[in-house]
């Protein structure tokens, strides 16, 4: 074991090459979280009306989120390996075959939220104040999402060759953007009209598209592999598009799925009573912090794990792996203990009831305890066997102890049993629980250890 740790803190092309992926990924991150807190004290101002409205709204973005997100990550699986096979003319297809995918799901919802907006508001409310403003919301920054899945296309591309900063720069201004329009035609600033909800929407669709063209330019700015004849795209084959299709779509239903099963708990937490509603508030801004803090570290994973088995490398793909497993487990330790600190005086910024700050206290006790084995299902579902195109394995280690279990459970102990908070959130832990075992176990198997070239060759 000290052999291996000295092994691992002595390789210093692994903990650049990690390194170059995991702080600009987690700026990224945590810059777009920060664009969303703006975004809501800036709504937030109009009233609950508004703000609930637009919150409602927000969750069918979310759901177009997952699946754009869900083809970019199957198109990594492919991009990372070919790029570790310095397979230049596959990477620009792949991208493009992704980019057609994920553009064409966000013109679809686009169109039907455009002339049904008020339709798909009805999913999460029955209130007509709230169907209003979401409808007039949704209907607006429909036209932003063809240009999200653009940039996340294009961006998917670059990270897979390990190109991260550009899109850091792109996303920092793209926020600048945003919050500036906003402030703009939210409230009526610098002679501009005073429209509210619509200003919002109107804000979120310039920042998108200036998002998107900035990507593109960006492309040119660094010569980047993916700055060619628009022909180099579209040359992708029948069985590059079988594989594709094999790889991504179960990411796709994945983090649908996943999505979907997280709404029920929430919708669970929020029928438990106020302060337990309130509690949940705070617990999941904590968790939503920590999942970017891990998701830089997976995605490096995902990246440099495909590289490896791209090229070929095994033998290396399986030392990385364990690399990856045990910085997975010291950052969950690292986390856990910055919850721990964190808890009692992030208590005393909210004015809440003795009630609601003891519910929370003890519920992100829970969480911080979780984070131990969370962080390597981070590392070996997301990072290590969504690498090895290992990603149906993935989507029933996620989805099956969450459905099962967990939501089940989850609404059986908050609404049935009427369970404290804390009691409550550790039975939803308890999937993270059981795929640590399973990822575990897979990992083992070495079943993701393929070189995706290879698989694509032996079908032409």
């Amino acid at each position: 074991m000290k052999q291996f740790f000295k092994s691992l803190f002595s390789d210093k092309e692994f903990l650049r090459r990690t390194w170059l992926i995991v702080l600009p990924v987690t700026i990224q991150q945590m810059l777009a979280m920060l664009t969303n807190i703006v975004d809501n004290v800036m709504i937030g101002r109009l009233g609950e009306i508004e703000m609930g409205g637009v919150g409602l709204a927000s969750k069918v973005f979310f759901i177009i989120c997952l699946s754009v997100f869900g083809v970019s990550s199957g198109m990594s699986v492919l991009s990372s390996q070919y790029w570790g096979n310095n397979d230049i003319p596959n990477i620009r297809r792949v991208v493009g075959l992704g980019g057609v995918l994920s553009v064409g799901f966000a013109l679809t919802f686009s169109v039907i939220c455009f002339f049904f907006p008020d339709k798909a508001m009805m999913i999460f409310t029955d209130s007509p104040e709230l169907i209003n403003v979401g409808a007039i919301y949704l209907r607006i920054t429909a036209f932003s999402w063809p240009f999200m899945a653009l940039s996340e296309t294009l961006a998917t591309g670059l990270r897979s060759m390990d190109i991260v900063k550009p899109r850091v720069c792109v996303i920092a201004i793209a926020i600048v953007v945003n919050i500036f329009f906003n402030w703009i035609l939210i409230f009526g600033r610098l002679g501009a009209p005073e429209l509210e909800v619509a200003g919002a929407a109107y804000a979120t669709v310039i920042a998108r598209f200036a998002e998107a063209v900035m990507m593109i330019v960006m492309l040119r700015i660094i010569d980047s592999p993916l700055w060619c004849d628009i022909k180099c795209y579209f040359g992708f084959t029948k069985n590059m598009l079988a594989q594709f299709v094999n790889r991504s779509m179960a990411v796709c239903i994945n983090d649908t799925l996943w999505g979907i099963g997280y709404s029920l708990h929430a919708l669970t937490y929020g029928r438990m009573g106020e302060a337990a509603a309130a509690a949940f508030s705070v617990v999941s801004i904590f968790s939503d912090i920590e999942v970017v803090g891990l998701l830089g570290l997976s995605t490096a994973c995902a990246v440099i794990l495909g590289n490896e088995l791209g090229a070929g490398h095994m033998h290396r793909a399986e030392l990385y792996a364990k690399y990856y497993i045990v910085l997975g487990f010291m950052a969950g330790i690292v986390i856990c203990i910055i919850t721990a600190l964190a808890a009692r005086p992030a208590a005393e910024i909210y004015n809440f009831s003795v009630e609601a700050k003891q519910m929370m206290l003890s519920t992100l006790a829970v969480l911080a305890i979780s984070l131990l084995w969370r962080a390597d299902n981070n590392i070996t579902i997301v990072g290590i066997l969504r690498a090895g195109g290992d990603t149906k394995a993935c989507a029933l280690i996620d989805l099956l102890p969450m459905w099962l279990v967990s939501v089940p459970a989850v609404i059986l102990t908050g609404l049935g049993l009427h369970w404290p908070l804390w009691a409550v959130y550790l039975v939803q832990q308890s999937d993270e629980f059981i795929k640590l075992f399973a990822s575990m176990s897979r990992v083992r198997t070495k079943k993701w250890l393929k070189n995706l070239n290879v698989e694509l060759a032996g079908q032409i």
